[in-house]
């Protein structure tokens, strides 16, 4: 199994999210937030294409692996991204809205920043730590 459709994904996501970060000023958000929150719809979209296939393709062979280091590293990592989509999910909830976005620029900008932090943690260890291991059990 090779990951390049993964890697493709994160490259995508991370697209995403440079776009929205150049409208993390308090002017920004109070000037374009319909724009912000078309973007964050985007990202939502793309991350939940991204571990719906990850769930379905990816993870269940992984988890059946006979090499444990594979199949412990998969649960690891799975677990650890069910908690960062409560977060994403939550935030989303959060900043539903237009209004709520444009009203709230210095907590949407800090806690974007924070989601962003932890989304391009989790893409880097993926890409670095992850899908090496993935692509190494077909060499």
């Amino acid at each position: 199994m090779k990951t390049d459709r993964y890697r493709k994904h994160h490259d995508e996501l991370l697209n995403v999210v440079g776009n929205i970060q150049k409208y993390l000023t308090v002017e920004e958000v109070q000037s374009n937030p319909a724009v912000i929150r078309k973007l964050l719809t985007i990202l939502a979209g793309a991350v939940r294409i991204h571990l719906a296939f990850e769930d379905r393709a990816l993870y269940p062979s992984l988890l059946a692996s006979t090499n444990s280091t594979v199949s412990t590293t998969a649960k690891q990592f799975m677990d650890e991204m069910s908690g960062i989509q409560g977060v994403l999910e939550g935030y989303l909830d959060k900043y539903h809205s237009v209004k709520i976005i444009k009203n709230n620029p210095d907590d949407f900008i800090y806690e974007t920043k924070e989601l962003f932090k932890v989304l391009g943690e989790r893409i880097g260890r993926e890409n670095r730590d992850f899908y090496p291991l993935v692509d190494a059990m077909n060499d």
